[in-house]
């Protein structure tokens, strides 16, 4: 059986997304949409099967940016990356 992807976008900026009751300063994830809004940084987009998946993803780079002190900047980099190589 074959699942059929959709591409989603989510961008960097100071949002809560996921993590709604713990405060950080640096860059997170937005809550994803449909559809591709921009293709290079702060942009990112990826395919997932539907937005419950692309939520869970997005909120999921949000909680190891703010539990790790991570800035989701950098977290994003490789998502991005990772997503080339998938196409």
């Amino acid at each position: 059986m074959q699942v059929e992807l959709k591409d989603y976008s989510v961008h960097l900026g100071s949002h809560d997304f996921g993590v709604e009751h713990k405060s950080f300063n640096g860059h997170l994830l937005s809550k994803p949409r449909e559809g591709v809004e921009g293709l290079d940084l702060p942009f990112i987009t990826f395919a997932a099967r539907d937005i419950g998946s692309a939520e869970q993803f997005a909120k999921t780079v949000n909680w190891l940016a703010v539990t790790y002190s991570i800035d989701a900047f950098d977290v994003a980099r490789l998502v991005n990356s990772a997503d080339g190589l998938t196409g």
